[in-house]
C-alpha cells in the first residue's frame, strides 16, 4: 500500500463508504456509561481542588471546586472552595459556601 499524495484524503479503511449503520465514533462516551464519567470528572476535579489548597494555590482549589460543582453538587466542594475563599480573603463567599456544604453534609464531621 501507498500513502496517497500529499493534500489527497485517505480512503477509508473499510473500502466502502460510511452508513447510517456504522458504530458510533471511539470518542463518544456510551449513554450507559455518562453517569459514571461525570462523577469520575468531578472527583478529578475534587482531588485536583484538594491538591491546590495544600499548595496554597487558593484560586486554582477555586477554580477546580466551581468545575466540579458546575458537574453536580457536592458538600467537598463547597467546603473545599470555602475554605479557599476565607484564604483568599471573600469571607462573605467563604461563609456561603461552608453553610451550603454544611446544608448537604450536616452529620459528616470534617465538614
Amino acid at each position: 500500500l501507498q500513502a496517497p499524495p500529499e493534500g489527497a484524503a485517505a480512503a477509508p479503511l473499510s473500502g466502502g463508504s460510511s452508513s447510517s449503520t456504522a458504530s458510533p465514533p471511539s470518542n463518544q462516551i456510551p449513554r450507559d456509561q455518562v453517569g459514571d464519567v461525570r462523577k469520575l470528572r468531578q472527583t478529578t476535579k475534587l482531588n485536583m481542588a484538594a491538591c491546590y489548597l495544600k499548595l496554597g494555590e487558593h484560586q486554582k482549589c477555586v477554580d477546580s471546586c466551581s468545575a466540579a460543582l458546575e458537574l453536580g453538587s457536592s458538600p467537598k466542594a463547597f467546603f473545599r472552595r470555602g475554605q479557599a475563599l476565607a484564604e483568599l480573603r471573600n469571607l462573605a463567599g467563604a461563609r456561603a459556601d461552608l453553610e451550603r456544604a454544611r446544608e448537604l453534609a450536616p452529620d459528616d464531621p470534617k465538614i
